[in-house]
């Protein structure tokens, strides 16, 4: 059941709810838990209520103003790219890299336990399909609140990523759109923009054209220049992985972007000064 203002109040400071039933106006009231804790400054907008495994959920929307951006005072070191992949799921132009060999192992198995209820098509197996798929999907969510918090809490300020709206997938073939569809890019993105709003920090999307043919140093483009996770520039020999050398082209094209929207003046640095962050997802 969906509730909003009209027929739910909920009081985070005195721990109290109210809410409308079909026998009047019941109140109740609840223990103070880490959870309701952290969120005592915010202002609940809505909620819902379920019955789930013989127990009452309240589920509530909450609502809080972001801070201020200031972006008067970034400077080169503020920025970050991010490259996502299959192999790697994040790679930042700090380089950092976020391995997807967890996350691949657990969906694999995943995958196959899928298969062989679907192949199967009984009732029994349908209701255990539908659990795992659950399972699924709260594991993948939790994989990218761990890592788009993590990410979203280090030192830089302001967020480059590609826009996914951009990329043209009718290319790549059946398989690789497969793999595609099967991770959770989107999600990550959803994740990582709250929680930088949160903490007052910028996310920044550029077009993707031309990031992994690129080379970062030289700016030389030539699709032969990707050799799988290799990168070496045809025209400078500069060499990397590949994955990095995107991520550096998109931080590149997110400075840009940046000095067109929002200053007038331009942010000029080497970016080979940036140094490794201490505390992102392992």
């Amino acid at each position: 059941m969906r509730l909003d203002k009209r027929n739910l109040r909920v009081n985070l400071e005195h721990n109290l709810i109210s809410i409308s039933s079909i026998y009047g106006r019941k109140k109740i009231s609840f223990e103070d838990n880490p959870m309701i804790i952290k969120y005592k400054d915010w202002s609940p907008i809505a909620g819902t209520l379920l019955f789930k495994n013989k127990n009452l959920y309240l589920n509530l929307v909450l609502e809080k103003e972001s801070p201020n951006i200031n972006i008067n005072n970034f400077k080169i070191t503020d920025f970050i790219g991010m490259d996502r992949g299959i192999k790697n799921i994040v790679v930042g132009s700090n380089k950092q890299f976020f391995k997807s060999l967890h996350l691949k192992e657990i969906k694999g198995k995943y995958q196959y336990k899928k298969k062989v209820l679907q192949s199967k098509g009984t009732k029994s197996a349908l209701r255990k399909l539908k659990r795992i798929a659950g399972k699924e999907r709260r594991f993948v969510s939790d994989t990218n609140h761990c890592l788009s918090k993590e990410i979203a809490n280090s030192d830089f300020k302001v967020f480059v990523l590609e826009d996914l709206k951009k990329i043209n997938n009718s290319k790549k073939g059946k398989k690789f759109n497969k793999k595609l569809g099967n991770w959770s890019f989107k999600q990550f993105e959803t994740y990582l923009q709250y929680n930088l709003e949160y903490l007052g920090k910028l996310l920044i999307k550029v077009n993707p054209k031309h990031t992994s043919q690129m080379c970062s140093k030289c700016s030389y483009i030539e699709k032969a220049n990707r050799n799988g996770s290799i990168f070496k520039c045809k025209k400078c020999g500069y060499e990397l992985h590949s994955d990095l050398n995107a991520s550096k082209n998109i931080v590149n094209l997110g400075i840009s972007e940046f000095n067109r929207l929002y200053v007038n003046q331009p942010i000029v640095a080497s970016h080979e000064s940036y140094k490794p962050t201490n505390s992102l997802v392992r």
